[in-house]
């Protein structure tokens, strides 16, 4: 039993362990169960539908999209992507666990976009190389009512208390390994930092970093949006990814002084394929008018390119 703030019994509420994916559109969704039953799902997943994947960023079924109500899948959880979530005062603890999206049988499905990373980052190990990567992520609080405070200063932070310290606390907690936090230079706007690790963890670190973030900042009454966009006139929000390169043994193998900007061969092709495919990229990376809103000189963005 526990006791409310009158002083009334009720009784203890069941934690709920989540098993989620995070869909193209950059939106984690899943589904719950108690979390006593945690080795059971571990071993056969929870259902899912193909159909979730034509959800937009408004909630909308995509028309037209290829599967219709048909058919069904399955998220299998990774058990070493856990994160649980205690220190949130007066709530249940947030516990979930990142996913790949698979057919009945346990095949990869051909649009799980985790299971995509994971084929990649094959190819790479094939080719001789690991990827190390760590992402920066800026977002702003909206719904706060705070006095004007320099950028990157001290009273910035300081005016969210204890809002920076929940959330390090918190993402420290889910193993997310969070580095620094940081006000920006946009209004009300921080940025969330993670030590580096293999890509895909570092992948999944970057939507816990989210939701985590999100989580804490709605304590407060506050909505945490990494929006490229809050306001036509905002600086934005983006997210800056690290990238770097091991041998199979673990020695890095990025850097070469004697190289065109100091790059080693495997590196500087990468960094060449990066520049010659973003026009392309950017329907992933930069999928909405909010995102070509930020696309633009004088808004820390690649717009140039």
């Amino acid at each position: 039993m526990t006791e409310t703030n009158n002083g009334t019994a009720t009784a203890e509420l069941t934690e709920l362990a989540t098993f989620v994916t995070t869909d193209i559109a950059g939106i984690t969704r899943g589904r719950s169960f108690a979390a006593t039953q945690i080795d059971d799902y571990l071993r056969k997943g929870v259902g899912w539908v193909p159909a979730n994947l034509a959800l937009t960023p408004f909630d909308q079924i995509a028309e037209n999209n290829p599967w219709g109500s048909a058919g069904d899948l399955r998220l299998m959880a990774d058990p070493k992507s856990k994160a649980r979530v205690t220190c949130l005062p007066d709530e249940t603890p947030l516990h979930f666990y990142h996913s790949d999206i698979t057919d009945l049988q346990g095949n990869a499905w051909d649009c799980c976009v985790r299971s995509f990373l994971k084929r990649t980052l094959k190819e790479y190990e094939d080719a001789g190389l690991k990827v190390i990567s760590a992402v920066e992520q800026e977002f702003q609080l909206l719904g706060v009512d705070w006095p004007d405070a320099p950028s990157f200063g001290l009273r910035a932070q300081r005016r969210a208390e204890p809002f920076g310290p929940l959330l390090m606390t918190a993402l420290q907690e889910a193993g997310a390994e969070p580095e620094m936090f940081l006000p920006e230079y946009g209004k009300d706007q921080f940025e969330i930092t993670c030590r580096p690790a293999d890509a895909l963890t570092a992948a999944d670190r970057g939507a816990t970093i989210r939701a985590i973030t999100k989580e804490v900042a709605a304590l407060f009454g506050w909505n945490a949006s990494f929006a490229p966009k809050t306001s036509a006139n905002g600086v934005g929000n983006g997210v800056h990814l690290h990238v770097s390169f091991t041998d199979l043994d673990g020695n890095p193998v990025t850097f070469d002084a004697s190289r065109p900007g100091r790059l080693s061969k495997a590196a500087g092709s990468f960094a060449a394929g990066v520049v010659k495919h973003l026009p392309a990229l950017t329907a992933f990376t930069a999928p909405s008018v909010l995102s070509y809103m930020r696309l633009v000189p004088h808004h820390w963005s690649a717009a140039y390119t």
